[in-house]
């Protein structure tokens, strides 16, 4: 790779004028210098492509007129850039000024590496959001190798892996994207790292808690539907089973807590319906060392080292269904959500 490679910042946005011209500051305001912006519009109706057109002349702008869903609007973006490292960013999200030069500086010093997940933070209170876990539980606060995550708005990942990948899945909409990309990435023989030192901060939803929790009901239904089609898609066959029930199962839990049974069932009607197309079309089981090599960075000791990711003893497949099982009932009998 260059040692001055041009990042490009990819970045979706829809209805948040405000929010977005915070973002795109702490763009600017980055101590790397060799970047380009690409803002791809959702549809906005409050003034967001006029800011854009008026006074961001260093924006490009791609004005799609209507809600395509964040990853195809993301891949449309990533089109219209050159540079050999491709950056994620939420619009309701900023970087600190130094967090692209901290992750250019992680990309050249590993040749395999593929993926940097930022540390995200909840707005300016300085509490980390918890979208990642260790295996043994809390947050993660040293820098490691990943398995079945790449975060989808504060992740920069090089461009020859993200199309030799096959960018995002675009026809799931939202939720666990990122996770089905990451097998596709890790397969093709690259890895993915979580550095805490590059940091983005993230906005709470501006929403009341009657409406976020209508969101949060309906994302059940992407949910269900995807992990299945995650499972389905790359798993072998007896363990695509086993993993199925397991899903199912802590769904179905998580959905009484949560009041969300129905977009649950609806999920699970929608991927029994399409695993035809999934199997026939999609499926593309992942080399037996590439699920090794998930298996344990997700359930094993957290690697931090190069040496130790190439010496990994892999676990066996009754450890980590255990672990699965501990894992996802554990967080379903956890405080009913609100």
């Amino acid at each position: 790779m260059n040692l001055h490679p041009q990042v490009s910042v990819v970045v979706v946005t829809r209805n948040r004028r405000n929010d977005l011209e915070e973002a795109i500051e702490s763009l600017r305001q980055q101590t790397y210098d060799k970047i380009e912006i690409v803002v791809v519009d959702n549809g906005s109706g409050d003034g967001t492509v006029e800011m854009l057109k008026n006074g961001a002349p260093d924006v490009k702008l791609i004005e799609l007129g209507r809600n395509t869903g964040a990853y195809h609007a993301r891949n449309v973006g990533t089109c219209a850039t050159h540079g050999e490292i491709l950056f994620f960013l939420d619009d309701d999200a900023t970087l600190e000024k130094n967090s692209l030069k901290l992750i250019v500086d992680r990309f050249s010093v590993e040749e395999t590496l593929g993926v940097v997940i930022c540390k995200l933070i909840q707005g300016g209170s300085g509490v980390p959001q918890a979208y990642l876990f260790s295996p043994l539980g809390g947050t993660l606060d040293v820098e490691c190798y990943l398995g079945d995550m790449v975060a989808e708005g504060a992740t920069a990942i090089r461009r020859d892996v993200f199309e030799d990948a096959g960018r995002w899945s675009a026809h799931y909409f939202r939720a666990h994207v990122g996770k089905d990309l990451s097998f596709r990435i890790i397969d093709g023989g690259h890895n993915i790292t979580y550095l805490p030192s590059a940091i983005v901060y993230h906005k709470e939803s501006p929403l009341d808690n009657f409406s976020r929790q209508q969101i949060e009901r309906e994302k059940m239904f992407y949910m269900m539907r995807n992990q299945l089609w995650i499972v389905w898609k790359y798993l072998p066959l007896p363990r695509a089973g086993a993993e199925s029930v397991v899903k199912i199962a802590y769904y179905f839990v998580n959905s009484i807590r949560s009041g969300s049974f129905f977009p649950y069932l609806r999920g699970l009607v929608a991927a029994f319906i399409t695993m035809p197309r999934i199997f026939l079309k999609e499926r593309k089981p992942v080399s037996k060392s590439t699920l090794s090599k998930i298996d344990y960075l997700t359930y094993g000791k957290l690697i931090t080292h190069q040496d130790m990711l190439d010496t990994f003893v892999p676990l066996s497949y009754m450890a980590v269904l255990s672990a699965r099982i501990i894992g996802l009932f554990s967080r379903a009998a956890g405080p009913k959500p609100q």
